[in-house]
């Protein structure tokens, strides 16, 4: 009688002849050998052996009662963690709370960390004085090159200020001596300029959790308008008694896309000592930078001290004049380098203020639209638009303001110092009369 296999491999069905019993064929698909089973057994492909397993004996209710009777339930237990009672994850051992909801096992509700997690919108303010010297000490080494650049505008424009200095002694008439003045102050306007736009950049980075500064590029009109934004802060604070320690809270606010707060000494008073832990945190951490950045030139005088010193006894100036230069300007460099690396390490720090204390600064970060309607023009009784006295006259008098002061100039290179239309007081200020 024909018996039916299954192939192990294709899995197809075969119809084998009787005769065909206890050997093996091949499958005509995939060429597998197949195993017939002998009377009595079982499809070799569906068991791969020839024969039939026993049934296993069928377990007893007695046979349950002595294998619990054998086991000792106290070794049984896992007393190396437990399990969380809202949710189910289980809680390492050592710790208090449920690292998924923050339950309390022993209580079943939040723990008082937790609750104070759920309190705020973003990220715990605590973790602001774990992270701030790690992660500034990181953004300061991914933005190397930026300190670098730094330190080239510091030397640049002290230099630029040490000329322009020389250059307003070294003249003799007026006119030379304003026009290096003004350029003299323009150079001091640029460095702490740039210092202001570093910080605020850093912070708008830092609260989007970015760190490459790249994109942050040197700009000199910029710098020079921001320089006179800084003097006009101090003017605003100065007043105030510690009213420039304010300065971190205030360069947050003007980082904001409404910055107008960051004005108001009263307002950024109040906000730094809400947050006076930070904000005293951050003086510290510029003071302990700017210690290390004093000391640090006295390390170069020293170690150029005895080289100096054998010169002098010896009366070797020409090598006295060559190592002090040396020592000037090592001194200078590191100087220049170490303030530049504090300005962008602090720069970072009040960026993650910002990021730590954003819920409670009270940041306006949401500009009010402003509906602009147009202005109604009176007409006259003719329908042609009414001037006023200012679109009437102002035009003329600028005009002849222009039309005086270049007569005036034209007058003096023609006549040689000469001039008219003006006060002999106005000319001698100006130095075209002696």
């Amino acid at each position: 009688m024909p018996v039916k296999v299954r192939c192990p491999g294709c899995r197809k069905v075969l119809t084998a002849p009787d005769a065909a019993r206890g050997k093996a064929l091949k499958c005509p698909e995939c060429e597998t050998k197949v195993r017939v089973p002998e009377e009595g057994g079982v499809d070799a492909g569906s068991s791969g052996k020839g024969t039939a397993k026993p049934k296993p004996k069928a377990k007893t209710i007695e046979d349950d009662e002595d294998l619990l009777s054998k086991l000792d339930v106290s070794k049984a237990v896992d007393t190396g963690a437990s399990m969380c009672p809202k949710c189910g994850a289980e809680i390492p051992e050592g710790d208090e709370e449920c690292p998924k909801c923050g339950v309390d096992p022993t209580t079943g509700q939040l723990s008082k960390a937790a609750k104070r997690r759920k309190s705020f919108k973003g990220v715990d303010p605590k973790e602001f004085f774990k992270v701030v010297w790690s992660d500034s000490w990181r953004f300061s080494m991914e933005n190397f090159v930026t300190i670098m650049l730094t330190m080239f505008y510091q030397l640049f424009f002290l230099s630029l200020q040490g000329c322009c200095s020389f250059m307003v002694q070294w003249c003799s008439d007026t006119p030379p001596k304003a026009f290096w003045a003004f350029l003299g102050v323009l150079s001091s306007l640029a460095y702490p300029g740039w210092i202001w736009h570093l910080n605020v950049e850093t912070i708008k980075l830092t609260t989007v959790k970015k760190s490459s500064m790249k994109d942050v590029k040197f700009d000199m009109f910029t710098a020079f308008a921001l320089g006179i934004k800084v003097y006009v802060w101090i003017l605003s604070h100065i007043w105030m008694p510690f009213g420039l320690l304010c300065l971190p809270i205030s360069l947050i606010h003007f980082a904001m896309p409404v910055s107008g707060k960051a004005w108001l000494a009263p307002f950024t008073m109040k906000m730094s000592l809400k947050h006076f832990g930070a904000v005293a945190y951050y003086w510290v951490i510029r003071f302990v930078i700017t210690l290390v950045a004093s000391i640090a030139p006295l390390i170069v005088v020293a170690i150029y001290f005895k080289p100096i010193t054998e010169a002098m006894e010896q009366a070797n100036y020409k090598d006295i004049e060559t190592l002090v230069w040396i020592l000037v300007s090592i001194a200078v460099i590191t100087c220049a380098f170490l303030s530049s690396f504090m300005e962008v390490f602090m720069a970072r720090v009040n960026g993650l203020i910002a990021f730590y204390f954003r819920d409670t600064l009270e940041l306006q970060t949401v500009v009010a639209e402003k509906k602009y309607v147009k202005k109604q023009v009176k007409l006259d009784k003719f329908g042609n638009p009414i001037k006023s006295p200012l679109a009437v006259w102002g035009p003329v008098v600028f005009a002849l303001i222009g039309v005086l002061l270049a007569g005036n100039v034209i007058c003096y290179y023609a006549t040689g110092k000469q001039h008219f239309l003006m006060p002999d007081s106005w000319a001698r200020g100006l130095g075209i009369l002696d």
